[in-house]
């Protein structure tokens, strides 16, 4: 009797530890960062004759469980301008940086999973001109509203510490005339622990 009890004193100390050591390599913090390629949208956009544009995203999430992790994100885009109308806007460039809070829910916990992301923050938009050939930026023309966007991707893992990621991403700012991207995004995401 003192035996089995022993051994059941042992065996709920090695399950313990088991746990724990399993809990203690589960990554809970990751590094998302990805190349885009935008499609710019909204009245501001048509109105200069933004171009479609290559950017990238950085960020940071935190695992709250294995569906759902927060984090914050930024993005950042520059468009080239071109003709509207009669009017030559070549020789200046519109950039977008987006500071966002990000919500993220994993459909599933292991393995190839589609997630959806929901976005809110701030968005920051300002315009350039090419003065040998080396932006300058215009004072007069700089913009801070609110942003907010929604993004459905899929993760899919290389080994426990990366997963390539791929999405589509939506975003809209809140400047007079209204501003927007449509992007596709591709990268990786890095455990950090």
């Amino acid at each position: 009797m003192k035996s089995l009890r022993s051994a059941s004193v042992i065996g709920t100390f090695v399950l313990l530890l088991l746990s724990t050591q399993v809990y203690g390599v589960t990554p809970r913090q990751f590094f998302p960062a990805s190349l885009s390629y935008s499609w710019p949208g909204g009245g501001l956009s048509k109105n200069v004759g933004a171009r479609p544009a290559i950017g990238f995203s950085l960020g940071y999430l935190l695992a709250i469980d294995r569906n759902f992790r927060i984090g914050i994100r930024g993005t950042w885009s520059r468009m080239v301008l071109g003709k509207k109308d009669t009017v030559d806007y070549s020789q200046y460039g519109l950039t977008h940086i987006g500071l966002t809070t990000v919500i993220q829910y994993k459909l599933f916990k292991y393995g190839i999973t589609p997630y959806a992301e929901l976005e809110g923050g701030m968005g920051y938009l300002f315009a350039d001109e090419l003065i040998a050939n080396m932006p300058v930026l215009i004072n007069d023309l700089t913009i801070v509203k609110l942003s907010a966007a929604v993004a459905i991707g899929i993760l899919i893992p290389v080994n426990e510490g990366v997963d390539i990621d791929v999405s589509g991403r939506y975003c809209i700012t809140a400047v007079p005339n209204g501003f927007s991207t449509l992007a596709a995004h591709v990268g990786a995401t890095f455990a950090l622990n």
